[in-house]
Formats: structure tokens, sequence, C-alpha cells
């Protein structure tokens, strides 16, 4: 198996096994996040992904579900996504395939795109959205505010593609470089100013 710098996943992915599809972070930017540093972003080459494959068929057979791994592998092309969908599905047959995502990593697909992706077997995307707050988005360097929080999620909401989310609970304009934890949960209560998204659940 080949995995490049740090290797992350959502707590409730424990179980699943990582297949490295991408590396570093398409943003890199967020002040909170050294994860991907020194890490550029770039796709991990088709003939890895078809080895890493290969190696789980052999070890593992009979797994039924990928944490496709990177800091942002949801902003790749759909055909690209499509790409290795199908190349899981050569050695998994079956198996479905959860990622991470940033807001703005809708912007380049459809609503039919994502909705051709979650036929494929993407089933499940993190993103990490971290707050509603266009103040507090701004001074973490997020890239993107609570207006393209709605837009891009509800892309997702119309295509029936289901989405986990992260908010940062103590993330807060005066503390946010310094403190903001990520702890997603059904009970956390959700700011006023953060946006409402229809599709979305919390996993612990």
């Amino acid at each position: 198996m080949h995995y490049t710098g740090p290797v992350i996943r959502p707590p409730y992915e424990a179980g699943s096994v990582m297949l490295e599809v991408t590396v570093g972070c398409t943003h890199d930017s967020c002040t909170f996040c050294t994860y991907y540093k020194g890490h550029p972003f770039r796709p991990a080459p088709l003939e890895q992904v078809r080895a890493d494959l290969a190696e789980i068929a052999r070890f593992r057979p009979g797994t039924d579900h990928i944490w496709a791994a990177g800091g942002d592998p949801f902003s790749m092309s759909t055909r690209r996504l499509l790409e290795l969908a199908d190349l899981v599905h050569e050695y998994l047959p079956g198996a479905t395939i959860s990622t991470y995502a940033r807001v703005d990593s809708m912007r380049n697909k459809t609503v039919d795109d994502l909705r051709t992706l979650h036929d494929a077997g993407y089933t499940d995307i993190m993103i990490g959205i971290e707050s509603g707050d266009d103040e507090v988005l701004a001074h973490v360097n997020k890239g993107y505010t609570a207006a393209d929080v709605v837009e891009q999620c509800g892309k997702l909401d119309e295509a029936g593609l289901p989405y986990n989310r992260i908010y940062r609970r103590r993330c807060s304009t005066r503390f946010a470089r310094s403190s903001c934890t990520s702890r997603p949960s059904p009970s956390s209560p959700t700011p006023s100013s953060a946006p409402r998204l229809r599709g979305a659940t919390s996993r612990p």
C-alpha cells in the first residue's frame, strides 16, 4: 500500500480500508490545519491505485467499503472520480466509497454529475464546513462563504448524495486561530448564523 504524509479519516471510518487517491489538499491554507504542509496536491497515479487495489483484494477479500484517502479527493473531475470508482469495482465488486471534500469541491460538478457519482458508488462525503459565520470563515481562511456552503451543499441535497459535515464548536472570531476543536455531534447546537443543511448529518 502507498501512503504519502499524514493519512487521516473520520472516526466512523475506522473499519474502512484506506486507499490513497490524492496527496495533499487543494487549499492547504486554513489557519488551524497543518496536516498537508509540504505535500502539494496531486492525484495518485492510476497505476498506483490499481496496485493497491490488487493488494486489498488479495489480503482483504470481500472488502465492501473504501475510504478514498487524501485532503480533498472530491475536487477531482467527475471523469476522474468515475475512473476511480470503476477501478475499485474491478477489484472489489459492489464496494462503496467515502471521501473528504471541501465546500468548493462541488463547484466543478453539476447536480447530474453528483447524481452519477452517487450511482457509481460514492455514498458518503465528509465536508469540513467548520462554521456558518462569514467572519469566522474569513478569519480561518477557509476560502468560501456561508452562502457558498448553502449553494454547494444544496446541489448534494438535490442529487441525493449523502454527506456529513465538520463544525468546529469552539470557533469564534476571537479564538479561531488558536482554539478550534472539531467534534461533530448529533447534540451539538447549530449557531444561529450557520446555514441549515437539509441533507447533512453528523457522525460521532
